[in-house]
């Protein structure tokens, strides 16, 4: 008797777990996004289940999920088709089993709250459809959403309504098991996930109340902002790294609802552990002169306390640019930044590595970029004579003080040169600057920068630009001091086994570019050499938001079946800004750009061909604009724009295209290879890096991809993009030859593809990694939200040139704070929605050069001609991912733009 019930129960156990591994499989494919697999084992399990109560339950709510991943993928009344079958199947679903398991009455409640929201989601977008649906399906909505009257608005709030209670109650259940004694069993990502739930519910019924003024005026919605920062903070508190990235959300909610949110913030906070913000530093301190700082102060003395060396570069940059009101929050605010500021750098080590730093740029590059900061103050009316005074005594310090400390060899040349000419010509202390006429300054500036650039030779050893670096000694030191840019906020820092700097390397390698920056090579006490390029005069907070919000888009790709399984991933680096006007870039090794590639790919009589025959395509270009317009500078370009023909310019293109050797990049991959596997290995990696990077780079804007901006990595073949100075859109805007394609797919890149070319692994890998961007489009906003917050002087001096030129769009509000950061996370919004690739272009010309006499031309050109281009017959906005990116490749290979494009972008390679 025994013996038999023993196998009865072997036997049960092992159809349990059969069971529950096809379960498992079925799950499996839904989340590789293989419905047809899903579906098909789901219906073969079907008359299995309903042996048993619990596995009755567990296929139905496997069934749900899977519908509400298939309707993403649909139409508005497809949509609704689809999960309206499961509300009757989770409605039928009430087995006792479901009252006594509490986890799976937990899940009931969360995919019927899930079912409405799609169902009202559906219906908001498109309200006609109701009317669409034969009169039964019609009643059951009307009858779900518990409304009485036919108003389609009424209907969807009271969807909504049902939503939030089914979503709440999951949680409510959640929080209650967590706290009895049952601790254990519940597992923390399932209460994580119900706290997901809730909050990305309450975040889009909020951007829809503030996208149109007011959606639904109900009792919900004022709790809204309150159920969200309590949840996401229960969320942090459990270590969800999803509420983590969402946490710029967070302060964008404390900022818009003050009266409701602040003081909860401001309890709540302080027990979440203060490393989980660390990624978010930036954001954080450019928020503490607002009024909404007394909500993270708490957390930011934390870190100060525990982290000092992570905060204090971004600490440094955002308090340059604070401004506190005269009010009792700011003074208080006011005390608490001075007390931090004490407290982050004793014994100033911190300030003598930045002056240390700042010693290694370029003097006839500060003095330039200080005549254009006064240029900007003398045009401006009145003369405010105490800035101009104050920027004079800044400039005095670096470039004319003899006595200045930490001076090197390289600087104190420069010094004596000219110091004792600055007081000349501008009187002592800057005296005679605010009486100078514009014309007599810039008589003055040329002449001395003239006399600057031929005097200047590079330093050859750290000792010539910084003896502080040179002489460098530990012991000395009260205070260590860390290898920048280890605190990636992934996880708990533990600074004691944090590389700390042991000295400087005497090697200075000066770069090619404008700025002429400076390779050093910190090194390590971990015995390592860290090399790092150190960029003075530029502002380099884009440059690292920039790398930020490719780290968000590296999570959503993570998250994406087809993306993940592609290893699809952007590869970034370290940038630390120090002050508004120095920063460290990570130096990453083996790579070269692609110009030195292309170009050490030539032989030698190729490579003399293109760089001295008067026929090369630069001299070829340049004889064909003085043709059209009668003159080379910029404004032969305007006249070629107004004068050449579509024929003319792709005819005379295609001529200069055909001087260079069509396959370097293919050389160049061939010498790296050791055989054709490895050549295909390197050249797929290099094909699904370039792509991915194409679409992340036109989603935020970046423009200005010329062949230096671009490095590829020896060992992998990887592309990776550098200096990001025009993003947003800018380089269509504001530079005075306006870009015109959305990213860098020249002859040289297709030539690599063949046979295939521009339609097969590019294609595809842009198709997917703009869906799962498309999925995800509040991520990304929300992130670019801190632009807005602390736009950096790029930003500042755009907004200057927009308000000259009096050009704007009418749904952004020009009289508001920060309008222009606005204006441009409104496009990023608009292309994650679907709006034509070339249509955006058209909207970036008209805000730049609305005045400009080709401004006509540009638009043509942009817009595209229905015979040649795809990007002209498709519609403005709506478009699918695939007809985006196939707009986007049209647009990035269309020899009329690519022939008309500046010289130095140098478009045949």
């Amino acid at each position: 008797m025994e013996i038999q019930e023993q196998e009865r129960d072997i036997c049960s156990l092992i159809k349990s777990c059969k069971f529950s591994m096809k379960m498992k499989m079925i799950d499996s494919a839904r989340k590789q996004n293989n419905f047809s697999l899903a579906m098909k084992l789901l219906k073969k399990l079907h008359k299995e289940s309903k042996t048993r109560d619990d596995w009755l339950v567990k296929w139905v709510q496997s069934y749900c999920r899977l519908s509400h991943s298939r309707s993403q993928t649909q139409n508005c009344p497809d949509q609704i088709l689809t999960v309206l079958k499961t509300v009757s199947l989770l409605g039928e679903n009430t087995s006792s089993y479901l009252n006594e398991n509490i986890l799976a009455f937990h899940d009931q409640n969360i995919l019927l709250g899930t079912t409405y929201r799609i169902i009202a989601n559906a219906l908001s977008s498109e309200p006609s459809c109701l009317a669409v649906f034969e009169e039964s399906k019609a009643r059951k909505i009307l009858a779900l959403s518990g409304s009485t009257s036919e108003n389609t608005e009424k209907v969807i709030a009271g969807l909504y309504q049902r939503a939030f209670h089914y979503i709440s109650e999951a949680v409510r259940i959640a929080e209650e098991e967590t706290q009895s004694s049952t601790r254990d069993q519940w597992p923390a990502a399932r209460i994580i996930d119900a706290y997901m739930t809730l909050v990305d519910f309450c975040d889009q019924q909020l951007r829809k109340e503030e996208e149109t003024a007011s959606v639904i005026e109900s009792v919900e919605l004022q709790t809204y902002p309150v159920v969200l920062v309590d949840k996401m903070l229960k969320a942090l508190k459990l270590h969800s790294n999803e509420a983590r990235l969402k946490f710029p959300r967070l302060l964008q909610i404390i900022e818009q609802y003050p009266e409701e949110t602040l003081s909860l913030m401001t309890k709540e906070i302080s027990s979440i552990p203060c490393w989980q913000f660390i990624g978010w530093i930036s954001h954080i301190v450019a928020l503490l002169d607002k009024e909404e700082a007394i909500a993270i102060q708490r957390t930011v003395e934390d870190i100060a306390d525990n982290y000092p060396q992570a905060i204090v570069y971004p600490f440094i940059i955002s308090s340059e640019s604070y401004s506190f009101k005269d009010t009792s929050t700011g003074h208080k605010n006011k005390e608490f930044v001075t007390r931090i500021k004490i407290k982050l750098d004793q014994g100033g080590v911190i300030q003598d590595f930045i002056n240390a730093l700042e010693q290694l740029s370029n003097p006839e590059m500060l003095f330039k970029d200080w005549t254009d900061d006064i240029k900007a103050e003398l045009a401006k009316n009145p003369i405010n004579k105490k800035n101009i005074e104050k920027m004079y005594e800044r400039m005095y310090a670096a470039l004319g003080d003899l006595k200045a400390p930490g001076l090197g060899a390289f600087r104190r040349k420069f010094i004596q040169a000219f110091g004792k000419e600055f007081d000349e010509h501008f009187g002592r202390g800057g005296s005679k600057l605010p009486t100078m006429k514009l014309r007599d300054f810039n008589d003055i500036t040329s002449s001395l920068l003239s006399k600057m650039c031929k005097d200047s030779k590079p330093p050859g050893n750290l000792k010539e630009c910084s003896p502080w670096m040179s002489n460098f000694k530990v012991e000395f030191l009260r205070n260590e001091l860390e290898i920048p840019g280890q605190y990636d906020g992934k996880g708990k820092p533990v600074p004691e086994y944090h590389a700390r700097i042991a000295g400087f390397d005497e090697r200075v390698k000066v770069m090619a570019s404008l700025r002429k920056p400076k390779r050093i090579i910190i090194r390590g006490h971990d015995e390592r050499e860290y090399p790092f390029l150190v960029k003075g005069g530029e502002d380099l907070r884009q440059d690292q938001r920039i790398e930020q919000l490719f780290e968000v888009m590296n999570v959503i790709l993570s998250q994406d079946a087809a993306c993940s399984q592609r290893n699809m991933h952007l590869k970034t680096y370290q940038v630390i800004p120090m002050t508004s006007r120095l920063g460290l870039i990570e130096w990453i090794e083996n790579t070269f750009t692609l110009k030195e590639l292309l170009l050490s790919n030539m032989s030698q009589k190729e490579k003399a061909a293109y760089t001295s025959d008067p026929k090369a395509p630069p001299f070829e270009y340049r004889d064909w604009l003085t043709k059209m317009s009668g003159k080379y500078d910029v404004n032969a370009y305007t006249l070629m724009y107004k004068g050449a023909s579509r024929t003319e310019t792709v005819t005379s293109f295609r001529k200069r295209e055909s001087k260079v050797p069509a396959d370097l990049l293919k050389r160049a991959f061939l010498k790296m290879s050791t055989g054709p596997e490895a050549f295909l290995a390197l050249r797929s990696h290099f094909i699904n890096s370039h792509a991915l990077m194409c679409i992340s780079h036109w989603i935020l804007g970046i423009g200005d991809r010329h062949l230096n901006n671009f490095m590829i990595s020896m060992e992998t073949g990887g592309m990776i993009g550098i200096d990001f100075g025009h993003a947003f859109g800018s380089a269509t805007q504001f530079l005075p030859v306006p870009e015109l394609m959305p990213f860098r797919l020249t002859r040289q890149f297709i030539n690599l593809l063949l046979p295939m070319k521009e339609t097969g692994v590019m294609y595809s890998v842009m198709v997917h990694a703009l869906r799962a961007f498309r999925s995800h489009p509040d991520l990304l906003t929300t992130t670019m939200d801190v632009f807005v917050k602390e736009p950096s002087f790029d930003w500042k001096n755009f907004e200057q040139k927009m308000l000259k030129k009096g050009s704007w769009i009418p749904e952004i509000n020009v009289t508001e704070k920060n309008w222009y950061p606005r204006q441009k996370i409104y496009y990023a919004k608009r292309k994650l929605e679907g709006a034509n690739p070339a249509v955006i272009t058209c909207d970036e010309l008209r805000l730049g050069h609305e005045k400009a006499p080709a401004f006509e031309d540009y638009m043509a050109v942009a817009r595209g001609n229905k015979d040649h281009n795809i990007r002209a017959q498709e519609p403005e906005s709506g478009l699918s991912e695939e007809a985006q990116v196939k707009c986007l490749i049209d647009q990035a290979t269309d020899p009329n733009i690519l022939g008309r494009t500046w010289i130095g972008w140098e478009p045949w390679m």
